[in-house]
């Protein structure tokens, strides 16, 4: 095999060139590898619309990499491959082109990026019709765009003038991206002044790399919008048809990567990051973008979004640019100062009423209400969407709301951002399945936030007592009614006995919704820590110094989590010894105990107090590491929710042993506090610091 290396002026990455050697030439070579085995796993996508490339995706939802292999076919023989991979950790991968005639040995992939975002273009000298790589392990995505000659590349973006570039585009257009009349309202309140890049001048005026605007910008959104797969930006060339000189050129231009569904725009994951741009544009400093062939210039007065005729569609990426001082950091979503507008609400929102359910982008939802407080849903069948920064939704069915009709509507489930129910009012976690209607989606289960009580309507006044019988007269008597013979008693387990909503603390409760009250604005939760048998623990509120009171129940006293369990986690609100809870004798599973306050950093005198605090089940046998055995994995600390993270960056990740379930939980460091994402992630050795997917299960 004969390859070479070299940078590609016009494009600005790595270009590898390779000779193809023949099967007959190779047998008689003593430096030839063994026949390579057959392809582990295939790929393939034939996109009848591109007539000179061919893309092929990989995602993570359906990767068939076998041992650290994956091979991928085209349809006809190709000279070049563009690739463009997300992958955890610089890259160790290697590469291997077939052909009719025969293989070349497997080399590095050269490549050029940084973190989690790689790209490389290959160009063959001969013709391929397969490329197979391995040490894939840990690729989340690759999009690979196969040319059927060196010539056929193309280069994507770029608008040589901003003039007129077709027709207004309107809401009701199909087939492309078209701007909801509520965002373009947005955009047009916002003026962004649009900077070109300087003149071409044989390349001499290129930045040399990306801007770091451009790269916080790109990083951002493929942490926070799911269909945003990988992006990239820097490239030193013209643009195409023109002499002048690329905004990649510059610096500051990206293109965020949204795979194709069936060869065309998905719409439902690209529009919400090109609307989320145009709703933030003056914040970020987002003067152009390009998406599904309609352009949006945030310099136009009117008519800021319109039909787009340049000779890329930009159906699978969006061509953003920002502007200069937006490169520099200098804009308020850079510098610190206001935040992009968020959607003011989503699925799983507490509202009032439907005016509370404004999803922006011109969508609204419906405030759906049960017993003890009110959401945001919108109706389904099968599935729901979610959105970036709010927590996962699941199709339930309406009864779960107490709704007579059986329909479906969208719940959310148990994540960091509801604090695992918590910040829903009279909710809990609890198992529920899918409602399937007529969408032919897979029947599944699902942990989802769902309402303590269902269906309970507002007790009715009473009505007025008769007027008792004459005194002379003996009341009638009536015979009880026969009763029914016993039932057999049920088969199988127990149902847990149902509890009614706690509404101060010290009462029991099987999970922090149900905790339905807030204190000085703190909002309570389940105290759990102490593995209660049972499954029930009991309220309280997060503390450092002084608990609230309440009349007619026991006087509170912050009391150190490390004296109610075998973990730490600050202070919590527990209820002293009293008359009021017979010394803790109207508590079961408590017993009283001499603590000692939890004072933090409050500044408040220390003082000692009886409380009732929990029975606790005996601490799992110390087997050695950070959590004396409770998880497998030794080097895991010993944490649940509510831990204290002092001295943690705020938003720092990591992975931790939960005490209460006995299984790695990732978990979230904000507030000063560690809070818990998700049980049993799938990959702690990539949940450490920063998010990634590793943290999810």
């Amino acid at each position: 095999m004969a390859s070479k290396t070299v940078p590609d002026a016009t494009h600005g990455t790595l270009v590898s060139r390779v000779l193809i050697v023949p099967a007959a030439l190779c047998a008689g070579l003593l430096a030839c590898a063994d026949p390579p085995p057959e392809p582990v796993a295939l790929v393939t996508m034939d996109e009848a619309s591109a007539a000179l490339s061919e893309l092929v995706y990989m995602l993570d939802a359906e990767m068939q990499v076998v041992d650290g292999e994956v091979a991928f076919e085209t349809t006809r023989p190709f000279q070049v491959v563009d690739l463009k991979l997300t992958i955890d950790g610089p890259p160790v991968l290697e590469f291997q082109l077939v052909s009719a005639g025969g293989e070349t040995h497997w080399a590095p992939l050269p490549v050029d990026g940084e973190g989690r975002f790689y790209s490389t273009r290959l160009e063959v000298e001969g013709e391929a019709t397969a490329l197979r790589l391995r040490n894939a392990t840990g690729l989340d995505f690759a999009r690979l765009e196969f040319f059927v000659d060196l010539h056929a590349a193309h280069f994507d973006d770029d608008v040589a003038a901003l003039g007129d570039t077709g027709e207004i585009a309107k809401d009701a257009r199909a087939g492309r991206w078209s701007v909801p009349g509520g965002v373009r309202a947005q955009g047009l309140a916002q003026h962004v002044n649009y900077t070109g890049a300087p003149s071409w001048s044989g390349g001499r005026n290129c930045s040399g790399n990306l801007t770091a605007g451009a790269r916080r910008l790109g990083e951002l959104l493929v942490e926070r919008f799911p269909g945003a797969r990988h992006f990239e930006g820097y490239a030193c060339r013209q643009i195409r048809g023109s002499s002048g000189m690329s905004v990649h050129g510059t610096g500051r231009a990206v293109d965020v990567f949204v795979p194709l569904d069936g060869g065309q725009a998905d719409n439902d994951l690209g529009d919400p990051v090109a609307n989320w741009l145009i709703e933030n544009a003056e914040q970020i400093g987002v003067q152009l973008i390009i998406w599904d062939r309609t352009i949006w210039n945030g310099s136009r007065r009117a008519d800021q979004d319109r039909r787009y005729g340049g000779s890329h569609a930009h159906h699978d990426h969006l061509h953003i640019e920002i502007t200069p001082q937006a490169a520099r950091l200098e804009t308020p979503f850079f510098d610190g100062g206001a935040e992009p507008r968020a959607p003011l609400a989503w699925v799983g929102t507490v509202c009032e009423d439907d005016t509370g359910c404004d999803f922006g982008a011109g969508q609204r939802g419906s405030c759906q209400r049960y017993p003890g407080g009110a959401m945001c849903t919108v109706s389904c069948e099968g599935l729901c969407p979610d959105r970036a920064g709010f927590a996962p939704t699941f199709c339930v069915s309406a009864s779960m709301f107490g709704e007579a009709e059986d329909f479906g509507v969208c719940a959310v489930k148990p994540a960091a951002q509801n604090a695992r129910c918590g910040s829903l009012d009279g909710m809990s976690a609890q198992r529920a399945a899918r409602h399937l209607g007529q969408s032919g989606a897979a029947a599944r289960m699902s942990d989802v936030c769902l309402p303590v009580v269902r269906g309970a309507p507002p007790p009715e006044e009473p009505p007025p007592p008769e007027d008792p019988p004459p005194r002379d007269e003996p009341p009638p008597r009536e015979d009880p009614p026969p009763r029914d013979p016993p039932e057999d008693p049920p088969v199988g387990e127990p149902e847990e006995a149902p509890l009614a909503p706690g509404t101060w603390v010290g009462d029991p409760c099987r999970a922090d919704g149900g905790c339905a009250f807030l204190a000085d604005g703190r909002r309570a939760r389940c105290f759990r820590d102490h593995r209660p048998a049972d499954g029930v623990g009991f309220c309280v509120l997060d503390c450092a110094g002084l608990c609230p009171d309440r009349d007619g129940r026991a006087p509170t006293f912050c009391a150190p989590v490390s004296q109610l369990a075998n973990a730490d986690g600050g202070g919590a609100c527990v209820e002293q010894v009293h008359a009021l809870n017979a010394a803790c004798q109207t508590r079961c599973g408590m017993h009283a105990a001499n603590v000692t306050r939890y004072v933090g950093n409050s500044g408040v005198r220390a003082r000692q107090a009886d409380i009732c605090a929990p029975d606790r089940a005996p601490a799992p046998p110390d087997r050695g590491g950070l959590n004396g055995g409770v998880c497998d994995e030794p080097d895991l600390p010993l944490s649940d929710n509510g831990a204290a993270c002092p001295g943690v960056p705020h938003n720092t990740w990591r992975c931790a042993c939960s005490g209460r379930w006995e299984s790695p939980i990732s978990q979230v460091c904000r507030d000063g506090r560690w809070t818990t994402f998700q049980l049993n992630p799938s990959d702690c050795s990539r949940c450490d610091g920063a998010y990634t997917a590793g943290c999810a299960p």
